[in-house]
């Protein structure tokens, strides 16, 4: 499958490079096609490499949702999530509607512009297991544990450093 969680947060896979984009907290995933010549190749093989089963999972699921699938082909670089109903498409044309409907940039006789979400400036709070993470790796290099810490002694390092972490954009 293209889409990954890492450190809770959802990244996409290339399939052939192996290197990976982050999504963002809310999965959004931009320029994700590329180039048209990329998307027609990644697409021309069969979906799910032939993988029967997980076609008919697709079918079943886009049929479901009350998608019209007949003579669509599946494009897992369009869908939201794996074996996502959005990932159904007629030709060139549907490609580039649906890449401009997500804000997905592609490049090529097709195109369609990035659109990036707005940061919102001001002040934010890092989250709490992030803010977790970075005392354990502290205490790892001290070669200490959480739990050689007084209850105490935690939750003031704890407030600590999430003020230290956080701040304005």
């Amino acid at each position: 499958m293209p889409y990954l969680v890492k450190n809770g947060r959802r990244v996409w896979q290339d399939y052939e490079t192996g290197e990976t984009q982050d999504c963002g907290a809310a999965g959004l995933c931009h320029a994700i096609v590329g180039t048209e010549t990329r998307f027609r190749a990644q697409n021309r093989e069969v979906p799910f490499g032939g993988n029967e089963r997980m076609l008919a999972a697709a079918k079943r699921k886009a049929e479901a949702a009350g998608v019209n699938i007949h003579g669509k082909q599946f494009s897992h670089q369009l869908a939201s999530e794996p074996l996502g109903v959005d990932g159904w498409y007629d030709g060139p044309d549907d490609v580039q509607r649906l890449c401009e409907e997500k804000g997905w940039g592609l490049s090529g006789s097709l195109h369609a512009d990035p659109v990036y979400p707005e940061t919102a400036d001001g002040p934010y709070e890092v989250a709490d297991d992030v803010v977790k993470d970075d005392i354990e790796a502290e205490l790892h290099d001290s070669e200490a544990t959480i739990d050689d810490l007084s209850t105490t002694e935690y939750t003031d390092l704890f407030e600590k450093r999430k003020t230290e972490l956080s701040g304005d954009l």
